[in-house]
């Protein structure tokens, strides 16, 4: 149901009630596949659609998200909350960096990596070396991870056997709970609202020919804070979400992408807002962009990427960890051996020094990498009108660090989040999405 708000032609999804503008592609009865909710800002409406997948080996389940919306949140923005089901006894009890990493020994070294910043640990970053070698030995051929830091040294990793590698496998640890909330706020300084965000989450079983039952856990979580121009920043940010939810949709499947395919999915976003830009014959401060980050798990593996500022924080037992490092001039200006005194007291510091749109994809290297959840851990993605000022690094431990329990209520704790912005901040769009983690420990 649409509300009839007039959108431009080449929006999905539409501006005011957030319902898919796309007619929905029924299910296959004789081929479930795989229901797949998206759920986009703005959230009035919470609209699901099923995406089928031919593979009658598969016996899919999907509960399509719950989205509760109170009229103390619509007073505050749009708010979408996804709750999955339970896929064991137990799991009723299961809850927009300090991760280790279980390394899959059925991988072979081929080069040194890149590690990751400062705020990233290196075992994240050679998993990224490894999830990439992974997905080329499974015909997605990616590139090593270009992360900003200094090289790092990976041990060599022997192939394993079929049966050694099927065992180290089941020992990694299962995700057994992925729950969410998003919500977005024009801020208080602010007429219209440039940020964008976009949730999905799914439910995989199927049975194997020994009669085991595997479910897998997948969820794609994309934020972007728009700018540029009249209508332009809330464009922008929407053709970006539009585009990385299309090209995006045939890794739905057993692993998550590697380093070139996302590299290719975010240059494919980046190339559609360009040529736009290029096609209206917008020039310096009126050209449309928009940054991005994007957090994507399968399993217990997490694949992370992002262009500009808005970020990702990793809430855990060993505390808060930035896991995104902001493409700024302060930053680059540091990596290239000036002082961060020096770097950050210039006036355009902050300044950013990669969007989405502005530029073609030569001059676009989004920052990509991989981590592996251990132990129950709590994402946040956000935009600056959130995180400037230290608000997350100073509030954490009253905001976040409560919502790592299984029990916590997201939907209150994104609400939450937001008042606390627009008390402290409050000068721009803000907008978070929070998940919420839990793994079943690995037992020998």
């Amino acid at each position: 149901m649409q509300c009839g708000f007039e959108n431009p032609d080449r929006n999905k999804f539409c501006q005011n009630c957030g319902s898919n503008l796309a007619s929905v592609v029924a299910k296959n009865e004789n081929n479930p596949g795989v229901g797949t909710t998206w759920q986009v800002n703005p959230v009035a409406q919470v609209q699901s659609e099923t995406t089928s997948w031919q593979d009658p080996t598969d016996e899919i389940n999907h509960n399509d998200a719950i989205a509760s919306l109170s009229e103390d949140a619509l007073d505050e923005g749009e708010i979408a909350v996804s709750i999955e089901p339970d896929i064991e006894p137990d799991f009723d009890n299961a809850a927009n960096q300090d991760a280790s990493i279980d390394l899959d020994p059925e991988l072979e070294r081929k080069e040194d990596i890149n590690a990751a910043t400062a705020d990233v640990v290196e075992a994240s970053d050679l998993a990224s070396e490894i999830h990439d070698i992974h997905a080329e030995l499974n015909l997605d051929n990616p590139n090593t991870s270009d992360l900003d830091a200094q090289p790092i040294n990976a041990p060599q990793l022997p192939v394993m056997a079929t049966a050694e590698a099927s065992r180290a496998i089941d020992a990694k640890p299962r995700l057994i709970s992925m729950r969410h909330a998003g919500l977005t706020n024009v801020g208080k300084q602010r007429t219209h609202n440039e940020d964008n965000f976009a949730i999905s989450s799914q439910i995989t079983t199927h049975e194997t020919p020994n009669r085991e039952v595997l479910t897998t856990l997948r969820g794609l979580f994309l934020l972007c804070d728009g700018m540029g121009g009249h209508a332009g920043g809330e464009v922008a940010s929407s053709m970006a979400i539009e585009k990385i939810v299309e090209k995006f949709i045939p890794f739905w499947g057993n692993r998550l992408p590697g380093t070139k395919k996302l590299r290719e999915i975010i240059h494919a976003a980046n190339q559609s807002i360009f040529e736009l830009n290029e096609s209206e014959l917008r020039r310096d401060v009126g050209r449309m962009g928009t940054t991005l980050v994007l957090l994507s798990i399968c399993n217990s593996e997490v694949a992370i990427a992002h262009v500009g500022d808005s970020r990702i924080y990793q809430i855990n037992a060993s505390g808060l960890r930035q896991i995104t490092r902001d493409h700024e001039v302060a930053n680059r200006l540091i990596d290239q051996g000036v002082e961060a005194t020096v770097a950050l007291s210039r006036h355009d510091a902050h300044q950013l020094t990669q969007a989405l749109g502005p530029y073609d994809n030569h001059q676009i290297e989004p920052a990509i990498a991989f981590l592996q959840i251990l132990e129950p851990t709590l994402f946040l993605l956000c935009s600056d009108g959130l995180c400037d000022n230290d608000l997350v690094e100073q509030n954490w431990e009253t905001y976040l660090l409560p919502l790592l329990a299984t029990d916590a209520d997201l939907e209150s704790g994104v609400k939450k989040l937001i008042d606390l912005a627009n008390t402290i901040n409050g000068h721009d769009n803000i907008t978070a999405i929070l998940v919420n983690c839990q793994v079943e420990p690995v037992t020998n």
